[in-house]
């Protein structure tokens, strides 16, 4: 089964993300408008810590889908790939 995890982000947006239920290592976020609140949730998911990673890891991977390119949805893309150069990034749709 497919579980949502919900994220605020701003004053009023929302980042997503989905994961097989029982496997939260593996999954994938969706419209990530700011880095804080992710990094924050990545935290308290018990996800792969972007500082030290070991690339070894599926949780050390982070795949994004970008709905549209609004900066609320999309501004977080950008700042992440500056911050973790040595991490597996993945951005799909509008970038």
């Amino acid at each position: 089964m497919i579980s949502v995890a919900i994220i605020p982000m701003l004053d009023d947006n929302y980042c997503y993300y989905v994961y097989k239920e029982g496997n939260p290592q593996r999954g994938f976020f969706v419209d990530v408008g700011e880095l804080e609140p992710l990094m924050k949730f990545r935290k308290a998911f018990g996800l792969e810590d972007l500082k030290n990673p070991d690339t070894s890891k599926d949780s050390s991977k982070i795949h994004i889908l970008t709905t549209h390119r609004h900066w609320d949805h999309s501004n977080g893309n950008q700042e992440i790939r500056s911050m973790y150069k040595g991490i597996d990034i993945k951005i799909y749709g509008s970038q």
